[in-house]
């Protein structure tokens, strides 16, 4: 009797300390199927992982399968792993992490040298339905950090960036979505390219490499459609600024949704077919059917390349920098003067004058009176008079 108890009591203490690890593998698979559904459902790539290991309450993913990148650079250069930290089941039936971090990456080929370090996801959630909402797939993480990254040729260095980020998030009645990105430490160097045009072009702009950063924010109001592109911009040291902002409507809930669909549609037809080109121009039209535009600008602040381009474009002519100006400004009204756009053909020439003679910046803003659907654009393409009455364009220099 002694010797049941005893064994009794062993065996109930061996599956004691079993039971946990085994229900926390079957969360670890479950865990890992449910996000190649949501990555499948989010962007139509198919990601298996051959391996998901609990640890606590981690949840490591490896083995990567990307389907119809078997053998490729690109699973070679991802065949690494990540580990989700802080995994918690939801009511629902999901998972939330509090990061995701991935294995750096030290890639060789052809002398070609990849290195991405720092690599981490923030506030992870997953569905166990992806298909609830779009919104819901597009909130799987709100932050994402990398760097650096580098890319080396014979141990030389020819391009960097030193970080990345995104941040995402949406209001608590989850009807504005917004995000952010910045870039910062791009680098590139051009001194070794060899290509007869490219190296003229970089002389008359006085470049031997590229150091610039990028940022920008994008808004989504979901009941109304409007999405509001806010500063996104490239600055280029010794180049300039250029800034875009917009305004654009008719980008609602059911629009996004039917056109993930049609993507994915597109997913499985020869994208070199005929009927890949037709669903690709039935993408763009339905598109263009329901937005419409309600202001945009674009401006740049001058970093001494105009004076270069200038200079150089002078040297080519054997005239000095003022007769060219010159001789610009004084083609530009038999240039615009067939547009039949009299009081901006005034307009482009003031602020070229101004531009021109000292470099500051120039914007051209669009500002209708009332949205001006992108059919309407496509229509008037061929009329540039009635594009400018329905998008009210302005021209400024140096403001």
């Amino acid at each position: 009797m002694r010797m049941f108890t005893s064994r009794f009591v062993g065996a109930v203490a061996v599956a004691a300390i079993m039971l946990p690890s085994s229900v926390m593998a079957q969360e670890a698979r479950d865990f890992a199927d449910k996000l190649s559904a949501t990555l499948k459902f989010y962007s139509t790539l198919e990601i298996n992982f051959g391996s998901a290991v609990a640890d606590g309450d981690n949840i490591i993913l490896s083995d990567w399968d990307i389907e119809g990148f078997d053998g490729s650079r690109a699973q070679q250069i991802l065949d690494g792993s990540v580990t989700f930290e802080g995994v918690q089941e939801t009511a629902n039936g999901g998972y939330t992490a509090e990061r995701a971090v991935f294995n750096d990456i030290d890639f060789t080929d052809d002398g070609i040298r990849l290195e991405v370090r720092d690599v981490f996801a923030s506030n992870i959630e997953i569905f166990a339905d992806p298909d609830v909402s779009i919104l819901d797939t597009m909130m799987l993480y709100q932050g994402l950090s990398a760097g650096p990254v580098k890319v080396s040729f014979e141990d030389r260095e020819v391009f960097r960036i030193e970080s990345l980020t995104t941040t995402s998030g949406t209001s608590d009645d989850r009807n504005e979505y917004v995000s952010k990105y910045a870039i910062s430490g791009i680098y590139g160097d051009l001194s070794q390219i060899d290509d007869s045009d490219m190296e003229d072009a970089l002389n008359m702009f006085d470049l031997t490499e590229i150091n610039a950063s990028m940022s920008g924010e994008t808004t989504w109001i979901v009941d109304t459609g409007l999405i509001s592109i806010v500063d996104s911009s490239i600055d280029i040291d010794g180049v300039g600024e250029l800034i875009i902002n917009a305004d654009i409507l008719g980008y609602t809930l059911e629009l996004a949704q039917s056109m993930q669909e049609q993507g994915k549609a597109m997913q499985e037809m020869d994208a070199t077919s005929s009927q890949a080109e037709m669903a690709g121009m039935q993408l763009l039209m339905s598109m263009a059917a329901q937005l419409s535009i309600s202001g945009i600008s674009i401006r740049f602040n001058d970093d001494s390349v105009t004076n270069n381009l200038l200079e150089f474009m002078a040297a080519d002519q054997g005239v000095s920098r003022k007769g060219f100006v010159s001789m610009a400004l004084g083609i530009l009204p038999s240039i615009l003067t067939p547009l039949g756009m009299p009081v901006l053909q005034e307009q482009v020439i003031e602020a070229a004058t101004n531009f021109l003679t000292n470099p500051d910046n120039i914007e051209i803003k669009a500002e209708p009176a009332e949205p001006v659907p992108f059919m309407a654009l496509f229509a008037a393409s061929q009329n540039p008079s009635i594009a400018n009455d329905l998008l009210n364009i302005s021209v400024t220099a140096n403001q």
